[in-house]
């Protein structure tokens, strides 16, 4: 990824400018205020473990109770890592919750979630698998590339919505699973990380009010599992099995990659029109094209050349490349 070099207090304006300083996403603490909230939230936390103690067994009460002992009260701590590939750079943010005891119901969390996973087989696992697949494809003729980038993802998921979707999920895996799922003690689980995301930046203390908890371990599994509810549901089956116009999707948490075989603009309108259509989540599209830029966000894992590719025997071929862009010294791919 490389170091970048920035004056703090340009990087701390800019923190404050792009992120804590909006008020409908992060309300201000007093230093009294956050004591108070993370003593409540612990007396919370006591109050999940003793509720469902049966479902979680002598091993995870040990884990937490542990947890709870090394790490007492402390608060998450507020980063930000640069975009230096932006003209002119952003900031990322980076919420650093392990030291934390909700840092461990995070992790119990997303050691339930990852089985979930099964019913997204077009989410990318890593880099080299995705490029493995795509060059198997046949690809028509009239194919055309396109690539989507949510709109910051984890402040824009409805938490009551999102909460309302990881049950209707459960309900899913319950019944195709032959093993108990612990579901109310998931749900309580997410309610406690999700609703209670309390951060420290400098001497400031600040509460996430919407969105997905930014920073916990269980993060990235919640936020492709709720999307991934909406693709499941209509995108895929709608314009993959049955308009046929959807020849693949792939996504990697908030990057879409597709490869569309649609005729009308009326139709590429109306599957955008779709995309939007949950929650409050949006997305930036790119008009479809015979070459995109995918996996910006990814390391790369592999090298390639395009003597080193199989051809498919239909007319087109889809080839890879890797590049850097000026400000980035790891590789992108392009299509």
């Amino acid at each position: 990824m490389g170091t970048v070099l920035m004056e703090r207090d340009t990087v701390i304006k800019q923190i404050i400018k792009e992120h804590l300083g909006n008020a409908s996403v992060y309300k201000k603490l007093t230093a009294a205020e956050a004591s108070a909230a993370m003593i409540k939230l612990r007396y919370k936390f006591d109050d999940f473990r003793n509720k469902h103690k049966k479902t979680l067994g002598t091993n995870i009460l040990t884990f937490f109770r542990r947890s709870l002992n090394q790490h007492g009260c402390n608060v998450a701590k507020f980063r930000a890592t640069i975009k230096a590939h932006k003209t002119p750079p952003k900031t990322r943010p980076n919420i650093a919750t392990c030291g934390t005891f909700l840092g461990s119901v995070s992790n119990w969390l997303d050691y339930h979630l990852q089985p979930l996973m099964k019913f997204l087989p077009w989410c990318v696992k890593d880099s080299k698998s995705f490029r493995d697949e795509l060059i198997q494809l046949d690809i028509p003729p009239n194919a055309k590339l396109f690539t989507f980038d949510a709109v910051s993802m984890y402040s824009n998921i409805d938490l009551d919505h999102g909460l309302a979707i990881m049950q209707l999920w459960l309900d899913t895996a319950e019944r195709e699973s032959s093993h108990l799922i612990p579901t109310k003690a998931i749900l309580d689980a997410l309610e406690l990380v999700m609703r209670n995301n309390i951060m420290k930046f400098g001497d400031t203390h600040f509460l996430q009010l919407i969105g997905t908890a930014m920073g916990t371990p269980v993060a990235v599994m919640f936020a492709n599992l709720y999307f991934g509810f909406h693709e499941k549901n209509k995108l895929i089956p709608k314009y993959q099995r049955n308009l046929k116009r959807l020849q693949k999707h792939f996504r990697f948490i908030d990057d879409v990659f597709g490869i569309w075989l649609g005729n009308t603009d009326e139709e590429w309108e109306q599957m955008k029109r779709d995309y939007n259509d949950f929650g409050i989540l949006k997305w930036d599209f790119t008009i479809p094209a015979t070459s995109v830029d995918f996996f910006n966000n990814m390391d790369r894992e592999w090298q390639d050349s395009d003597k080193d590719l199989p051809k498919t025997e239909s007319p087109i071929s889809l080839h890879t490349t890797s590049f850097s862009t000026p400000t980035r010294m790891h590789e992108r791919n392009h299509l």
